[in-house]
């Protein structure tokens, strides 16, 4: 028999600095997980902070995510026990947590989200736990070492923390939400410091050895990004991406008949 190799988690992925692509699912159906899955990101990262996802639709979505293979992280709403361990328990690949702007928060965020060490309430009966087909060790392990965990920085206040929330025990990457911080930096998304803050919290995950993301809206700018050090994007949303296809089509449409009315 040959050897079983092992096969990269995305947390993994993210750890070792592999460039990764991915959008927001902002729809609650499960349909919409398989249509992505064919596009050819990296992820996704179900927004359950500000679309109307119900614990049942994000259970559907995630179990969606496994059938098609693509990794699918949880946008908790809040950073709080019960958010966290509902989301890695149904099998996300791992949470985004926002609005983490003290070391405290960090550690609360990372608490909830490791076994070992940590603070994560324990049930092997769950699909996360293969309903209970998993040793007790081996899936505390597994677990810790293959849900990755997302620290969001969008708050201005959060960065005189970086380099103390990016060492946090437990973190797998640092995600800067450019709309949020934008907005609580009191700046418009072409502002210079905007874009040194997000350099800076790079560097600050740089030395802390985890992953920084970004949230993109101008994929020409992915190059600069990846210069300042940042590894994995964010890109719009399926929202996003529907509204602006149809809006090219239906524009694509009405230019003959301006057409035609001129010539008339």
């Amino acid at each position: 028999m040959g050897e079983v190799t092992h096969r990269a988690s995305f947390a993994e992925r993210l750890r070792s600095g592999m460039p990764s692509t991915g959008t927001f699912l902002k729809t609650p159906a499960y349909q919409s997980v398989e249509l992505i899955a064919q596009t050819g990101l990296d992820f996704l990262v179900l927004d359950a902070e500000h679309a109307p996802f119900d614990p049942s639709q994000i259970d559907a979505c995630v179990l969606a995510s496994h059938v098609v293979d693509l990794p699918l992280l949880v946008r908790v709403s809040r950073n709080a026990p019960d958010t966290i361990l509902s989301a890695l328990d149904m099998g996300a690949a791992g949470v985004f947590l926002p609005h983490i702007i003290t070391p405290d928060d960090a550690r609360r965020a990372t608490a909830a989200a490791r076994y070992i060490g940590g603070e994560r309430g324990f049930s092997p009966s769950t699909r996360a736990g293969g309903y209970g087909s998993r040793g007790l060790r081996d899936y505390m392990e597994a677990a810790d070492r293959e849900a990755a965990v997302v620290l969001q920085i969008e708050d201005a206040a959060a960065l005189a923390h970086l380099d103390a929330i990016a060492a946090t025990g437990g973190v797998t990457g640092l995600f800067v939400g450019r709309a949020d911080l934008a907005a609580s930096m009191g700046l418009d998304w072409n502002d210079q410091r905007l874009d040194e803050a997000t350099a800076e919290t790079a560097k600050a995950a740089k030395r802390a050895g985890v992953a920084c993301g970004a949230y993109l809206a101008d994929p020409a700018k992915v190059e600069i990004f990846r210069s300042w050090g940042i590894s994995f994007f964010v890109v719009g949303s399926d929202q996003s991406a529907m509204k602006n296809e149809l809006s090219r089509i239906a524009n694509a449409f009405r230019k003959p008949a301006r057409n035609q009315d001129k010539a008339a």
